[in-house]
C-alpha cells in the first residue's frame, strides 16, 4: 500500500506529523491507513505480556521450529550457517564471558561427555587439531561407530582385535594432506598407530605379531 502524505494528529497526544510514517504503524484496517494512535502512545498503552501468553508464544515458536527442521533441513542449516557467518564475532565473544563466569559448565559438560560418550569428547580434539593445521573435513562420533562395525572392531593394519581400547587413525595422515572427513578414517590399535607416525600407507607395514604362548 503506498504510504499517503497527508499529515495525521494522535488524538491521545495531540501531536501532529507531517509524514504519518514518522509517527505511526500501519494499519489496513483504518481508514487512513494508519494505526490511531501514535507509536509512543501506543507503546505506553500496551500491556506487558502475562506469563501464560509468554510461554504459549514460546511454545508456538518451538513447535514451528520442530516442523521447519522436519520439513525442510537443508533451508534450516543454511540459515543457521548465514546467521553464525554474520554474527560470529558476537557470538564468540559472548561464549567466552559465559564460560569465564560459570567454569563450573564447561567442567561438569566435559565430565559428563566422558562417562556418556567419551568418543564425541575424542571427536572434539581431533577436529581441533585439523583446524590448527587447517584442514577441510570433519567426522562425528557415528562415523566412528560405523567404521568400527565395518572393520568388525579389527586393526586396519595389522587385523587384530582392538576391543574398547583403539585409536582413529588417518588413512592419508594430516601432515602429509589428509583429510578429516569420515572417508580418511580407519580403527586401529594403539601399537600400530603410534608406530606408525605420519608415514603414508605404501611408506609403512605392521610388525608381525607373535604369537601368545
Amino acid at each position: 500500500m503506498q504510504e499517503r502524505s497527508t499529515a495525521k494528529r494522535c488524538p491521545k497526544c495531540r501531536i501532529t506529523f507531517e509524514n504519518p510514517a514518522a509517527g505511526f504503524h500501519k494499519n489496513a484496517a483504518q481508514r487512513d491507513g494508519w494505526s490511531p494512535y501514535c507509536k509512543t502512545c501506543k507503546r505506553a498503552t500496551n500491556k506487558p505480556p502475562t506469563p501464560e501468553q509468554v510461554e504459549a508464544g514460546q511454545a508456538r515458536s518451538r513447535e514451528r521450529m520442530r516442523r521447519l527442521r522436519a520439513e525442510q533441513p537443508e533451508s534450516v542449516k543454511a540459515a543457521k550457517a548465514r546467521y553464525y557467518s554474520r554474527h560470529n564475532d558476537r557470538l564468540k565473544a559472548r561464549q567466552r564471558a559465559y564460560h569465564a563466569a560459570h567454569p563450573e559448565v564447561g567442567v561438569a559438560y566435559i565430565r559428563n561427555i566422558k562417562v556418556a560418550d567419551p568418543e564425541k569428547l575424542r571427536v572434539y580434539w581431533r577436529r581441533k587439531r585439523a583446524r590448527k593445521l587447517n584442514v577441510s573435513g570433519a567426522h562425528t562420533a557415528e562415523d566412528v561407530y560405523r567404521i568400527y562395525a565395518e572393520q568388525q572392531g579389527r586393526c586396519f593394519w595389522c587385523k587384530e582385535e582392538v576391543g574398547s581400547i583403539y585409536h582413529v587413525d588417518h588413512h592419508m595422515p594430516l601432515s602429509r594432506g589428509g583429510t578429516d572427513d569420515a572417508t580418511n578414517l580407519v580403527i586401529a590399535c594403539p601399537s600400530c598407530n603410534l608406530r606408525r607416525g605420519n608415514h603414508l600407507p605404501g611408506e609403512w607395514a605392521p610388525e608381525p605379531k607373535t604369537p601368545a604362548r
